[in-house]
């Protein structure tokens, strides 16, 4: 082993620690911001579930948690400042409205292949206030996951490994921390890895958070929107479907769109267009920010 692959390894072996102590300030930190919640009867321990309105509570402070934990990192850490994590708007306003195409797209065209192939049928539609919620609710989701998966740990990974690994790594962890979602399939899985590469392909070549910020809200708003469970969570709908049962891999069942191979064929057409739009002709190489 030359001396420049031993010192590779060693920066690699470094930045695997620091992430490690990362996340578990950031659980401790959000157990911290969790405890009011408790205290004030806001969520249950023993509930299966989350009402709308803990949920909101809950996605509040797990963002407000992330945030904090990463900038406090990113600062006393790493010497930067929060907003070279991918905070600057001015120029970027047009790729956040094409991170929103892109979600609301895949999830629309996704709804109508079921809707016209049958594997889904519209029992009723209605508009009730609490979508906002959920609304707000899938904000407040989009951001913090994006700033956490996205902002800093797909950011340090790309100062040691080469872009593409550093993208598979960060996607791989994307999908661990979904494995305890309720209804989880194997395509579910399969989906949320490539939903990690979706969302971190333009990352790693434009640095900036608010494309895949766009993309996720979308994403998830809209198969709220459709009668979705959205990665196993049941939430407020406009559209009320009823599945055709037997055919969960083609419908994803109770994991929702995510758990279907549609979702598969979309995500990687998805991929290739974001590459194609955004990294075909870019030559950042090895973590160079510049």
């Amino acid at each position: 082993m030359n001396a420049e692959r031993k010192e590779m390894i060693v920066a690699q072996l470094k930045t695997w620690g620091s992430i490690i102590l990362f996340l578990i300030s950031w659980f401790f930190l959000l157990m911290i911001f969790v405890v009011p919640l408790l205290l004030f009867g806001i969520i249950d321990p023993y509930s299966k579930g989350f009402t709308k309105e803990a949920l909101f509570f809950v996605s509040l402070v797990m963002f407000m948690g992330t945030l904090i934990t990463v900038f406090l990192w990113t600062k006393f850490k790493h010497g930067e400042r929060i907003k070279d994590i991918g905070f600057e708007l001015r120029t970027k306003w047009k790729d956040l409205l094409w991170g929103m195409f892109y979600g609301a797209a895949a999830v629309t065209g996704g709804f109508l292949i079921c809707y016209i192939t049958g594997l889904v049928q519209i029992v009723d539609i209605h508009f009730t206030p609490d979508i906002l919620i959920v609304l707000f609710t899938l904000i407040l989701v989009a951001a913090g996951e994006e700033i956490l998966s996205r902002g800093y740990l797909l950011r340090r990974f790309m100062t040691t490994y080469n872009k593409y690994a550093a993208l598979g790594i960060a996607s791989l962890l994307f999908m661990a921390a979904h494995l305890a979602n309720q209804n989880i399939s194997t395509i579910g899985m399969i989906n949320l890895f490539l939903a990690g590469i979706l969302l971190g392909i333009y990352y790693i070549y434009k640095q900036n958070l608010w494309f895949p910020i766009g993309l996720h809200f979308t994403w998830n708003f809209f198969q709220s929107v459709f009668g979705f469970e959205v990665s196993g969570m049941k939430t407020e709908s406009i559209i009320v479907q009823q599945p055709v049962e037997g055919m969960e891999w083609l419908t994803g069942g109770a994991f929702g769109f995510e758990g279907s191979v549609y979702c598969t064929i979309i995500q990687v057409l998805c991929i290739t267009a974001v590459y194609f739009q955004y990294g075909r002709h870019h030559t950042l190489i090895n973590g160079n920010f510049d």
